[in-house]
C-alpha cells in the first residue's frame, strides 16, 4: 500500500471504516463525562469559601481548561453525524485550535504553576502563610497559563497551516494539524513542561521528607496542607507523565513499522482516547484522594453524602422489632 495515501483518498467515496467511527464515538463519550466532572470541580471550588487560595484557583482553572479541551472531541463527532466526514485541513485546524490546542496547553501550564505554588509554600512557609490571598495574583497565574504557552503553539500551527502549498481534506483530528517542524516544537514544549513539573514535585517530596525528621517543622500549616493535597496532585501528574511517555513511544515506534494509513490513524485515535481519560479525572481523583475536596463535593452535591444505617432494638425478649434509622454522615 502507498504510504503517502491519505484517509480522504481511501474513504472519500465509501465512508470511514467502522473502527475509526467507533473510536470517535468512544472518545466523545469519554469527553462528555470529562466535561461534567471538570465543570463540577470548577463549580464546587467557587461555591466553597475554604477553596479560595491560589492553588485552589489554579486547580479549578486546570479543570476548566480540561473541560474546554474535551469539547473539541465533539467537532469530529459532529462531522460524522452530519455526514461530512472530511473537511479542508485549514478549516479543520481553525476549528481545533481554540478547544484542543489552547485547552491542553492551558491545562499543562496550570499544572506546572500549581507545582510552583506548592514549592513556594514549603520553601517560604512564613511568607506564604502570612500573605493575604490576592485575586490579582491568582488572575496573573491564570492569564499566564491561558495565554503565553498556548499562544506560542497556536501561532506556530497557524503559520504552518496558512502556508500549506496544497489543499487537502482530513478527518479533523488534533494530530492532523501538527506536523513537520510544528510537531517537533510541540513535542519539545510538552517534554519541557512535563519534565519541569515532575522535577518540582520531586523537590517538594524531598523537602517534606527532610522536614519530617524535624518535629518543630511538621506542624507548619503550609506543609500540612501540601501533604494532604500532594498525593492527589502527584497522581494527576503521574498520569500526565504516563501519557507523555506513551506519546513518545508512539512517536518513535510508529515510523519504524510499515503500517497502513488506517492502522496509523487507529493507533493515534487510541492514544487520543487515553489523553481524554487523563484530562477527565481531575474531579474524581481529588474527591477520592483529598478530604477537603471530598467534603466540599459532598456539601455542594448532597447526593454524594454517604448514609449509615444503624439498627435499634426495642422491646422485651418476647417482642422485639428493629427500627432502621438512616443518618447522613456529613463531615465538615
Amino acid at each position: 500500500m502507498n504510504q503517502n495515501e491519505t484517509l480522504f483518498e481511501l474513504y472519500a467515496e465509501d465512508g470511514l471504516p467502522w473502527a475509526l467511527i467507533a473510536l470517535t464515538a468512544i472518545r466523545t463519550f469519554i469527553s462528555t463525562l470529562g466535561i461534567i466532572c471538570n465543570l463540577s470541580l470548577v463549580y464546587v471550588t467557587f461555591k466553597t469559601n475554604s477553596l479560595n487560595g491560589p492553588c485552589n484557583i489554579l486547580i479549578a482553572f486546570d479543570a476548566a481548561a480540561c473541560a474546554w479541551f474535551e469539547i473539541g472531541s465533539w467537532i469530529g463527532m459532529y462531522q460524522i453525524l452530519v455526514g461530512q466526514q472530511f473537511v479542508p485541513i485549514d478549516l479543520c485546524c481553525v476549528y481545533l485550535l481554540l478547544p484542543f490546542i489552547t485547552g491542553i496547553y492551558a491545562s499543562m501550564s496550570a499544572t506546572l504553576l500549581i507545582a510552583f505554588d506548592r514549592l513556594l509554600s514549603i520553601c517560604f512557609p512564613i511568607w506564604y502563610a502570612m500573605r493575604k490571598p490576592s485575586r490579582l495574583y491568582s488572575f496573573f497565574l491564570v492569564l499566564l497559563s491561558s495565554v503565553v504557552v498556548p499562544g506560542f503553539i497556536v501561532q506556530a500551527i497557524l503559520r504552518l497551516v496558512l502556508n500549506i502549498p496544497e489543499q487537502r481534506s482530513v478527518m479533523c483530528a488534533p494530530h492532523e494539524c501538527i506536523w513537520d517542524w510544528a510537531s517537533n516544537q510541540n513535542y519539545a514544549l510538552n517534554t519541557l513542561i512535563t519534565g519541569t513539573t515532575v522535577a518540582i514535585y520531586i523537590v517538594i517530596w524531598i523537602i517534606l521528607l527532610h522536614r519530617n525528621q524535624n518535629t518543630q517543622n511538621t506542624n507548619n500549616s503550609s506543609d500540612v496542607w501540601t501533604r494532604r493535597i500532594l498525593k492527589a496532585l502527584a497522581f494527576l501528574v503521574a498520569l500526565q507523565l504516563a501519557g507523555h511517555t506513551l506519546s513518545s513511544i508512539a512517536r518513535l515506534a510508529i515510523p519504524q513499522f510499515q503500517l497502513s494509513v488506517t492502522s496509523k490513524a487507529v493507533t493515534t485515535f487510541l492514544l487520543s482516547c487515553l489523553t481524554n481519560i487523563v484530562m477527565a479525572v481531575n474531579g474524581p481523583v481529588l474527591y477520592k484522594m483529598n478530604m477537603e475536596y471530598r467534603n466540599a463535593f459532598q456539601k455542594v452535591f448532597k447526593f454524594l453524602q454517604p448514609t449509615n444505617h444503624n439498627t435499634i432494638i426495642i422491646g422485651t425478649q418476647q417482642q422485639q422489632w428493629a427500627i432502621r434509622v438512616a443518618t447522613a454522615n456529613v463531615r465538615d
